[in-house]
């Protein structure tokens, strides 16, 4: 591949096996946003929001024009001769042109869309399977170390869902192939980690119930809605509380164990 461009993680650029990833906070952060809309042409002015924010200073044209210029002579592709750039100028803005399969962030959503198709379709196994090969290209948070605006901000939080909703689908794909002792575990720790998130705690009681642990499971329900009511002064989706009634009833353990979602990311 000419060029890798890497976000799920620190940013990281190679173009032709060398690194150019820049070094200088604003360079990164103008080309992280050229990444987010790549094949896209991203306007001047959204450009100088994100680099500055509401209060620009005087020379923000100027300055942009300038870090453009530098980005543009990192980001070549030459072969037999030929010059490559793949940052252009348009009117009122610039493109990054990069094949989508350059972008880990384009791979990770392919793969999730194939997931879920797979999980639709009642192949737990290849869904788990697809779901994993997704969430192995997150090498930490997404842009991490790197100072971003508005504009970014929404990019990475978009982003970092996708992850949640990708991780929660590979769950609930192994729960369908009947892997619930080896859940138990990693259920546990991402409640300690997203202790409003109530698909994973819906997956954790389930697994729990299937593994005749039904007073753990029951403990977990409670725990939940202590702090929903607490901190968000909310009670447990009806679809939780009709779970928590079959696991007390000596049910809880059928079906697949799709969450509804998060309350909340903790």
């Amino acid at each position: 591949m000419q060029v890798e461009i890497n976000v799920l993680g620190p940013l990281e650029v190679v173009v032709q096996g060398q690194a150019v990833t820049p070094s200088a906070p604003k360079l990164c952060q103008l080309l992280a946003l050229f990444v987010a809309r790549h094949n896209q042409v991203t306007s001047t002015n959204d450009l100088i929001d994100e680099l500055w924010g509401e209060r620009p200073p005087r020379s923000a044209q100027a300055t942009l024009q300038t870090y453009v210029h530098k980005l543009r002579k990192l980001l070549v592709i030459t072969e037999a001769g030929r010059t490559e750039r793949l940052l252009h100028t348009h009117s009122h803005g610039y493109l990054l042109a990069a094949p989508p399969e350059a972008v880990d962030q384009f791979r990770f959503e392919q793969l999730a869309r194939r997931g879920r198709v797979a999980l639709a379709d009642g192949a737990a196994e290849r869904a788990s399977a697809l779901f994993r090969e997704a969430l192995a290209l997150w090498r930490g948070s997404v842009l991490s170390g790197l100072q971003t605006g508005e504009l970014l901000s929404a990019h990475v939080t978009r982003l970092e869902e996708i992850r949640l909703n990708a991780l929660e689908s590979r769950i609930d794909a192994d729960l369908r192939h009947g892997r619930q002792r080896e859940l138990v575990s990693e259920l546990k720790e991402l409640v300690l980690s997203y202790p409003l998130h109530e698909g994973f705690h819906t997956q954790l009681i389930v697994s729990l119930s299937r593994c005749e642990r039904r007073y753990e499971a029951s403990n977990v329900y409670h725990q939940l809605r202590r702090r929903m009511r607490k901190e968000l002064g909310l009670e447990p989706s009806p679809s939780l509380q009709r779970l928590h009634e079959a696991v007390l009833s000596g049910g809880g353990g059928r079906g697949g164990g799709g969450g509804g979602g998060g309350a909340g990311r903790g």
